[in-house]
Parts: structure tokens; sequence; C-alpha cells
């Protein structure tokens, strides 16, 4: 009986280590995932002027050559 809660705490003792390994590996994924969306939405909305099609930046430098000229 005694080997048996041996060997029983081992298992659990194994599979809690696993799980908080899981756990740790799970949150750093999902840290990569936010931070992709993240720059997949600033990409998307800062790369192109959605009415125009027109990347912005180029807009930018457009205004500030107006005001430069004014």
């Amino acid at each position: 009986m005694t080997d048996h809660l041996i060997h029983k705490q081992a298992q659990v003792e194994a599979l809690s280590s696993e799980k908080a390994t899981l756990l740790f590996r799970i949150e750093a994924v999902s840290r990569l995932l936010d931070e992709s969306k993240s720059m997949i939405e600033i990409s998307g909305s800062s790369s192109k002027d959605k009415d125009s099609g027109r990347p912005l930046f180029e807009d930018k430098i457009r205004s500030s050559r107006r005001q430069k000229c004014l």
C-alpha cells in the first residue's frame, strides 16, 4: 500500500509539473499572438488610407510640402 501511494504521489507531482510547463507555454504563445494581432492592426491601419488606397505616408509628405510652401 505504501509503495502504491508513493507511486501515485510521484505521478501527481509529474503531472503538476507538466501542467505548470504547459500553462507557461500557453501564456507565452498568447502574448505572441496578441503582439502579432497588434502589429497586424497597426500595419493595416497605417499603411493604407482606407478611402483612396494610397499609403498614408505619401499623404503626410504631400501635406508637409504644402505647409512648407505656405
